[in-house]
């Protein structure tokens, strides 16, 4: 995770697998929702192989965090097989 140390570096909060609740809804579970001092970042792992989806996942994890006026700074999505792959969103 080489590419992720900067921003780990700047951490304030660290939230794993919390619930955030939606209004009129039910809830969401990203796998990492980190503090920093520039925003909030989300970061999803994954196995297998990228697929558009994830993205989407990514992204509808950024707009409840925008309903509670959060300023999302960086989305990254990991994928763990024989090599980590880190793909910036």
């Amino acid at each position: 995770m080489k590419c992720l140390s900067p921003i780990i570096k700047r951490v304030v909060i660290v939230f794993n697998e919390q619930d955030i609740l939606v209004p009129n809804a039910s809830f969401v579970r990203p796998d990492r929702v980190v503090k920093s001092s520039e925003g909030w970042i989300i970061i999803d792992y994954k196995t297998g192989k990228y697929q558009p989806k994830h993205e989407d996942q990514l992204r509808q994890y950024e707009e409840i965090l925008n309903r509670f006026e959060t300023k999302v700074y960086k989305k990254y999505l990991v994928y763990i097989d024989n090599e980590i792959e880190v793909k910036n969103i």
